[in-house]
């Protein structure tokens, strides 16, 4: 476990839509003397300038808010270049989203039912510069995350003709692309836009072939990075 100093608090702030889980991570914290809770938020709306004011080192964010999600907030805390540490709490497994999390720059996965002393461990190392990923995601969560999306490549083709195009999407495949990168699964992009779930797939394998990519997850990494470099949808 990394050492710490008593003269030297980590600052956290707690994001959580349940007031009774952040009290009750608040308790966990306040018994341990490096750590301590600067702030806490109910959604997302104004949470970047709640970090910056308070100075936080350390955000314990849960994805599942109103108003502004926990991945809408991690978009903003890096166009903001925050400085803050990012500690995502979650109570699922889904390897989609686990991926894009990561992506998005936070620093470590730690789930809702994991212990008090994991929680702990897990603050003190991401302030630290460490990332943190709870044992039991490890076999979850992709090498792909951590390198860039790797495209299929074709024998016939110049190097220079393996850039996907995304002006090849029709407006319908963009859609679907886009919700995909919100985690959304097949049949709730199915219900939102009113079609059945095995069109959804179809439009999907039509995607993948045309930007040369192989499954959701590098489809959602790929249109996450097209967002984070400004390119407009």
């Amino acid at each position: 476990m990394p050492a710490f100093s008593q003269s030297h608090k980590i600052q956290v702030v707690i994001a959580d839509d349940h007031a009774l889980f952040r009290a009750s991570v608040r308790t966990i914290l306040a018994e341990q003397p490096d750590l301590w809770v600067v702030g806490e938020a109910d959604d997302g709306t104004g949470l970047v300038e709640l970090i910056r004011d308070t100075k936080a080192d350390v955000l314990l964010l849960d994805l599942d808010m109103p108003r502004i999600d926990g991945h809408e907030v991690l978009r903003h805390l890096q166009n903001a270049r925050s400085r803050v540490k990012t500690l995502v709490l979650t109570a699922s497994d889904n390897r989609l989203e686990l991926s894009l999390v990561l992506e998005l720059g936070a620093k470590g996965v730690v789930p809702k039912r994991a212990s008090s002393s994991s929680l702990i461990e897990a603050i003190r190392r991401v302030e630290q510069g460490e990332s943190w990923v709870d044992p039991r995601f490890r076999d979850v969560v992709p090498e792909l995350v951590k390198k860039p999306v790797r495209r299929r490549h074709r024998v016939h083709e110049k190097p220079e003709d393996d850039v996907p195009q995304w002006s090849s999407l029709t407006p319908r495949e963009r859609q679907i692309a886009s919700l995909v990168a919100k985690v959304h699964r097949y049949k709730e992009i199915a219900k939102r836009l009113q079609i059945s779930a095995q069109t959804v797939r179809n439009h999907l394998r039509n995607i993948f072939d045309k930007l040369q990519i192989n499954d959701r997850v590098q489809l959602a990494i790929f249109t996450l990075q097209r967002n984070n470099a400004g390119t407009a949808f």
